[in-house]
């Protein structure tokens, strides 16, 4: 017969989340959340994501760290100014959605926007600012 386990010993210590900052003071509202969701119910401590700006850390750097050290669980892309075709605006992102498919991501913004982008989705303005509406 096969060893016993009880759930707690089943669950992961905590999440692992990489934060990449597309330079937008929002991205730390995202940051407060996720350390609250990556302790989750059963830790009572938060567990913070690690945050990077998209041009802090080179594409081999990053590689280094998801594949072979592991460090991440998953990689949550902020929002930010400009468009997902500018690579001076999204930086290392577009890498990382081409690249690590094996990695959940989660876009807020211009990360979901550069999300749609890789997939083939037009970018295109608004006939009017939408931003920040309730309705």
């Amino acid at each position: 017969m096969g060893e016993r386990h009880n759930k707690a010993s089943l669950r992961p210590a905590h999440v692992r989340t990489l934060l990449i900052d597309n330079y937008d003071s929002y991205t730390y509202n995202i940051y407060q959340q996720l350390s609250m969701v990556n302790g989750g119910k059963f830790h009572h401590y938060p567990v913070p994501p690690v945050v990077v700006h998209n041009d802090e850390w080179t594409w081999e750097y990053l590689q280094q760290i998801l594949y072979k050290e592991k460090a991440f669980d998953n990689i949550v892309i902020s929002p930010g100014p400009g468009s997902p075709s500018c690579p001076g605006d999204i930086g290392i992102c577009l890498h990382i959605l081409h690249e690590c498919d094996d990695i959940p991501i989660l876009g807020v913004c211009l990360g979901h926007q550069a999300l749609g982008y890789v997939h083939g989705a037009r970018i295109v303005h608004a006939a009017e600012p939408v931003h920040g509406r309730l309705r």
